[in-house]
């Protein structure tokens, strides 16, 4: 992984993101059930997380965990993210 980082990342991301829809459409599918229009709409929620989720997972697959703790730390340990919704 370490080589081909890029690579992998594509192919971690493509996974992630195909199995999450999957996930949403498989019920009905294997039911032999037409998809309705929500199903579409649900699959974006489920797909989006998927690209920080293997950005990140590759962050500490090939790098330590402390590149993942200075990787959180750069975006001041989600303190930005409490502070935006104190305010909501």
């Amino acid at each position: 992984m370490k080589w081909h980082a890029i690579a992998s990342y594509f192919v971690m991301t493509f996974a992630i993101l195909w199995l999450g829809a999957q996930a949403v459409v498989a019920p009905r599918l294997l039911r032999g059930e037409a998809l309705p229009k929500f199903s579409g709409i649900l699959i974006c929620p489920v797909m989006l997380p998927g690209l920080a989720v293997s950005g990140i997972l590759l962050t500490h697959v090939i790098d330590d965990s402390r590149r993942r703790k200075d990787l959180l730390r750069g975006w001041g340990g989600f303190a930005w993210a409490r502070r935006g919704m104190r305010r909501c």
